[in-house]
């Protein structure tokens, strides 16, 4: 991170346009939270892949995850992550989704995601 740091300043100093440095800098953090997102809904999907996974071993018939309770659990991989990262985008903004937490373990990582976001 400190050598990326670094060669961003160094490419700043050649950019001698103040515009085009605020739309770059503007770029950047506009991929900082889109990297953010990405470990949120890797995180959210994880809690719900887990727990069917322990539930169905445990008690079959109990598996509240919200990847069930949007009918995703058959959903192709890319499908349940772009449903994953819609619900982590819309923790940031103020705009709706019908993806919401169904048990204890997700509930718990959603206040802490909207608190730190």
């Amino acid at each position: 991170l400190r050598k990326g740091a670094r060669a961003l300043r160094w490419s700043f100093s050649f950019i001698s346009s103040e515009q085009a440095i605020i739309i770059l800098k503007l770029v950047l953090y506009v991929l900082a939270i889109l990297v953010v997102n990405h470990y949120i809904a890797c995180a959210f999907y994880a809690l719900s892949s887990a727990r069917v996974d322990f539930m169905h071993s445990y008690d079959p018939d109990h598996q509240c995850t919200w990847l069930s309770r949007v009918d995703l659990e058959d959903a192709s991989i890319p499908h349940q992550y772009l449903a994953g990262l819609h619900w982590s985008l819309t923790q940031f903004t103020p705009a709706t989704n019908n993806i919401v937490p169904c048990n204890i373990e997700e509930r718990l990582f959603a206040c802490c995601v909207v608190i730190f976001a």
